[in-house]
């Protein structure tokens, strides 16, 4: 979600009173619901929500396949997801949609008791890709991070698998004027990123 840093930078320009805390939660919605006392908005690509959330669509963002630098792909630039086929490599996939696609396509090599690792984190995920222990499909913003330069980043060609990036909050949480004014700023600017 590294698209939003600059949107954070610039409300904290036009609103220096108000502090943003930002934490790293992979499984948001669950810790939004144990600490609620303590987080008051959640951006997540949880695909199911629980019936006490609240969500707002913010963006999709598209996936890509990452591979290592030794890879037999990694001189491609693009693939297409019914060519994962004939990947021989393990696919480590986080999100539950991606998941669904695959299996649309007659997939068995998603299964998770077919690897020998799974993980919902992404920096394990990615981790697991750097050590060439399989390729994943991850949003492709994750290129951005120079902390993953020893990978390859494949495009998809169509059908393009995306995630839906959210903004969740309680519906029985009190929501003051700070967390108000940052969610009206937060949705307007990434507007242009909602399709």
């Amino acid at each position: 979600m590294s698209e939003f840093y600059a949107v954070f930078l610039k409300f904290h320009e036009q609103h220096p009173a108000i502090t943003l805390h930002f934490e790293n939660i992979e499984n948001g919605f669950r810790d939004l619901l144990h600490n609620h006392n303590h987080i008051d908005i959640v951006i997540s690509d949880c695909p199911e929500l629980n019936k006490e959330l609240y969500a707002v669509h913010v963006c999709k963002e598209e996936q890509a396949l990452f591979v290592y630098m030794d890879h037999p792909w990694a001189d491609r630039t693009s693939i297409s997801v019914r060519e994962l086929k004939n990947l021989e490599s393990d696919l480590f996939v986080r999100d539950s949609n991606i998941v669904k696609l695959l299996k649309a396509y007659d997939f068995k090599v998603i299964q998770p008791l077919q690897s020998k690792f799974h993980s919902t984190s992404a920096a394990i995920i990615l981790s697991m890709v750097i050590q060439q222990m399989g390729v994943a499909i991850l949003p492709i913003s994750y290129l951005n991070s120079s902390s993953y330069s020893k990978l390859k980043v494949i495009q998809f060609l169509d059908p393009i698998p995306a995630r839906e990036v959210k903004l969740i909050v309680r519906k029985d949480q009190f929501i003051d004027a700070a967390i108000q004014t940052f969610m009206n700023y937060f949705l307007k600017a990434t507007k242009s990123l909602a399709v």
